[in-house]
C-alpha cells in the first residue's frame, strides 16, 4: 500500500492520459503504415525505345490513381480501428470523439508526409545518358492527397459516433 501526498489520485487525469495515449498511438500505426504506402507506392514503368524514346508498359498508367485508392483505403480502415479501440478502451465523450478526429487527421497527413519520405529515398534518380535501349524506367506520379485527408476522419467519427448511439446509457458510462 502506498501514503503520500499521491495516494489514492492519479498524478494525470484520465482524460488527459487517454487523450496522449490516442495521439502516440495514432502516430506510430500511421508513420509504420506510411513507411510501408511509400516503400510499395505503384510506379508507372516505360520501356527505352532504340531511337532514346520511351514507350508505355501496358497496365502500369494508372499507377496515380492507385496510390490515391490505396492511400484512401488504408487511413479509413486505420481511422476506423483507431475509433473502435478508442470507443471500447478509453474514456468516453464528445471531447474523446473530436480529439480521436483530429488525431486521426493529424495521422492521415502525417501518412502521406512519412509515404513521400520514403518515397523519395527509394525512387532511383535516372540520367538520360545512362539509359540503353530496353532498359525499364520506373515513374512515380505524384498525387494531391488533400481530397482523401478528410475521409479517415470523418469515418473515424461516424465509427465512434454509432458506437456512442447502438450503446446503452450503461454500456457508454462503462469506460469511463
Amino acid at each position: 500500500m502506498s501514503s503520500g501526498f499521491l495516494s489514492g489520485r492519479r498524478a494525470v487525469p484520465r482524460g488527459v492520459s487517454d487523450g496522449l495515449l490516442v495521439f502516440v498511438v495514432t502516430t506510430v500505426i500511421f508513420t509504420i503504415a506510411g513507411a510501408v504506402w511509400g516503400w510499395l507506392y505503384p510506379t508507372s514503368q516505360f520501356l527505352v525505345t532504340p531511337n532514346r524514346g520511351l514507350e508505355e508498359v501496358p497496365g502500369t498508367a494508372d499507377s496515380g490513381f492507385r496510390a490515391f485508392l490505396i492511400f484512401a483505403a488504408v487511413t479509413c480502415v486505420l481511422g476506423l480501428l483507431t475509433a473502435v479501440w478508442a470507443f471500447r478502451f478509453l474514456w468516453r465523450g464528445i471531447g474523446q470523439l473530436i480529439w480521436v478526429a483530429a488525431c486521426v487527421a493529424f495521422g492521415t497527413w502525417w501518412f502521406v508526409f512519412i509515404g513521400e519520405q520514403v518515397l523519395d529515398c527509394l525512387a532511383p534518380v535516372y540520367d538520360a545518358n545512362s539509359t540503353h535501349a530496353g532498359d525499364i524506367i520506373k515513374i512515380s506520379h505524384a498525387i494531391s492527397p488533400w481530397p482523401g485527408i478528410m475521409l479517415a476522419p470523418a469515418v473515424a467519427m461516424m465509427t465512434y459516433w454509432i458506437g456512442a448511439v447502438t450503446s446503452t446509457d450503461a454500456d457508454f458510462e462503462r469506460a469511463r
